[in-house]
């Protein structure tokens, strides 16, 4: 074990890239203040200041699994507390080293915070990655969760605990922090898996069941750099002799990538040498453990957090036990930025960490906050720049439809007969890295103009509105169509077209078309389901139209009187999505009376 205060930490102070990653770094940018940004909380809860650098003690040490694995942990504690004082813990567990090398404590803000608000905070690298032994397969596989269990235990018997812990997290951590809650542990009280998955497979592997590819080709490299202790900044050892080894054992992790681009349907998840049959690293293969906890989980995420935003809508209406709670902002994942359209992309003002202290305090330290009395969803409309408050999600809303017609118009109305555009896939259309997919950027957004005049899609524009309408909920697509190819992507984009001719992209929606048939869901959703299983499969028609229904990404966005509401349509996202390997397709979009293709919108007035 290597203990030192912080007074006495002798590392060079090398420097930190703070914005690497918004994965292994989220809450961070909650601690950046911005005068621009209008996502301040709802809630006003009194913290205490971050407790001084030079007021911590940490040291770091290995715990030993069943198997032998060597799991490496760093705790920080107040460097005063008295000899028989202890502390609720709350626990970080990260494939994103558990701490830097020479990373200053001056610089780790929301650790500072939790410590200085009366926690233990504990962080560890997950087996195969950082300074712990092993290898590491794919995320949150069964050798890995149940490290989550030994861990937890062993900081429950520490002399400096309480006894009780709390996981929190965002992204991968916030998958770790949920699954952790699946192993029974009786430590646990209260969980915060943050723009986090559900449902692994549609919510990140392939959302629509079209392969994440250009997400997993970056992420798996930015794995490979840090498990491999060569990325910009490099892991904190736990002693002066084990990091080799460690390191070493890496070489023999999984490659994520490869593995994705492997599937096709739901079952072909095979993982190679990995003891492990298809979603049994998705937490919504755990539901009765989930339920079975009693925990609460706050599931806090963003309007424009890739596939993920529906992972925590999902998780929210499935595990529906006391005190859980659904926060949706106008954020990207991970929240460095309030990316509201045309409202530029200021630093978010929302206090993430304050809300994870405000949460914990209510649900592991035992301190009537108010939280519990408050509704438990939060939503933040856009263009209003409101939060607002609900029992469920989504809230009560009027469904609106406007139907494709004649000459690229919406309308209230179908046309008569069974009309048809015709449409040729262009595999050059994309969106950029600078999209709701560009997660391990931390860019401003680009959402204004996306598909400029000229820009090789299909569009349908509705008249300008004659007053203000708000669109919150998941909006519903019904695509009918006829097409060359046996199956291809279909992306289908929500704009907000300004008098000036103007657009800002609101949400989307995506699907492969062989994965178009629906199902009946194994947890709580709103809209379509699609099973993505290949009994399931359905291939596309030349010559009769097919349905293609299935919702866009839930949105609460404030549509100005005098905009107008357009709908998208394209067959690529080159930038996010590889293409498909067939020629492109040529499409016809029908629309009128018999095949009546269409948008539902849920509108609060």
């Amino acid at each position: 074990m290597t203990k030192h205060l912080t007074k006495q930490h002798s590392a060079s102070r090398h420097a930190f890239r703070t914005a690497v990653s918004a994965f292994a770094l989220v809450g961070l940018a909650a601690t950046l203040p911005s005068a621009q940004a209008e996502d301040t909380s709802w809630a006003s809860y009194e913290l205490a200041p971050p407790i001084e650098a030079s007021d911590i003690e940490t040291w770091s040490e290995y715990v030993t699994m069943p198997d032998g694995t060597q799991i490496a942990v760093t705790v920080y504690l107040p460097a005063d507390r008295a000899e028989d004082e202890t502390f609720p813990s709350l626990v970080r567990i990260t494939r994103y080293l558990r701490a830097v090398y020479g990373q200053p404590l001056e610089s780790m803000i929301p650790m500072r915070r939790y410590v200085g608000n009366g926690y233990a905070y504990v962080a560890m690298d997950v087996r195969g990655t950082g300074a712990s032994t092993g290898r590491w397969s794919v995320p949150w596989s069964p050798e890995e969760v149940a490290d989550y269990d030994v861990i937890l235990d062993w900081i429950a018997a520490q002399d400096w605990s309480n006894g009780d812990t709390g996981t929190l997290g965002g992204s991968y951590e916030g998958g770790a922090a949920e699954m952790a809650a699946t192993t029974g542990n009786d430590t646990l009280r209260a969980v915060m898996p943050m723009f986090s998955a559900f449902d692994v497979f549609a919510d990140v592997s392939a959302p629509g069941g079209v392969r994440n590819s250009s997400f997993f080709e970056r992420w798996t490299g930015f794995n490979s750099a840090i498990d491999a202790n060569a990325y910009d900044f490099t892991v904190l050892p736990v002693d002066d002799v084990s990091l080799p080894a460690a390191i070493t054992s890496h070489q023999y992790n999984g490659n994520i990538y490869d593995t994705v681009m492997a599937m096709h349907f739901r079952d072909d998840y095979v993982i190679p040498d990995a003891a492990i049959e298809a979603d049994k690293n998705s937490p919504h293969a755990y539901i009765e453990e989930l339920e079975a906890s009693g925990l609460p989980f706050y599931g806090l995420t963003g309007w424009y957090d890739s596939s993920f935003l529906t992972g925590s809508i999902k998780r929210f209406l499935t595990i529906d036990t006391p005190g859980s709670r659904l926060t949706i902002g106008p954020w990207k994942h991970g929240a460095p930025l309030d990316v509201t359209p045309r409202g530029g992309n200021p630093a978010t003002s929302f206090d993430l960490v304050g809300e994870a202290i405000r949460y914990f305090d209510e649900y592991l330290a035992d301190v009537d906050t108010g939280m519990d009395a408050e509704a438990p969803v939060h939503y933040y409309t856009m263009v209003e720049n409101a939060w607002k408050a609900a029992d469920t999600w989504p809230p009560e809303a009027e469904t609106e439809t406007l139907y494709f017609g004649d000459d690229a118009a919406l309308s209230d109305a179908a046309c008569e007969g069974a009309l048809s555009d015709a449409y040729t896939v262009d595999y050059s259309t994309g969106t950029t890295l600078a999209s709701r997919w560009g997660m391990l950027a931390v860019d401003p957004m680009a959402l204004d103009n996306i598909h400029p005049e000229g820009s090789p899609v299909l569009s349908y524009t509705a008249p300008p509105l004659s007053e203000d309408t708000e669109v919150t909920g998941h909006p519903e697509i019904f695509l009918y169509l006829t097409s060359d190819q046996a199956d291809g992507q279909f992306f289908v984009y929500l704009e907000d077209v300004a008098p000036d001719g103007s657009a800002a992209y609101v949400t989307e929606g995506v699907l492969a078309g062989i994965q178009r048939q629906t199902s009946e869901a194994p947890y709580e959703t709103v809209g379509p389901y699609h099973s993505f299983l290949q009994e399931d499969a359905a291939i596309l028609s030349e010559d009769e139209p097919v349905l293609l229904n299935f919702s866009m990404f839930p949105t609460s966005y404030l549509f100005q009187e005098g905009h107008s509401i357009r709908i998208v349509l394209t067959g690529a996202d080159v930038d996010n999505f590889e293409p498909p390997e067939t020629p492109p397709a040529n499409w016809d979009v029908y629309r009128c009376s018999e095949f009546p293709t269409r948008v539902e919108l849920p509108v609060i007035r």
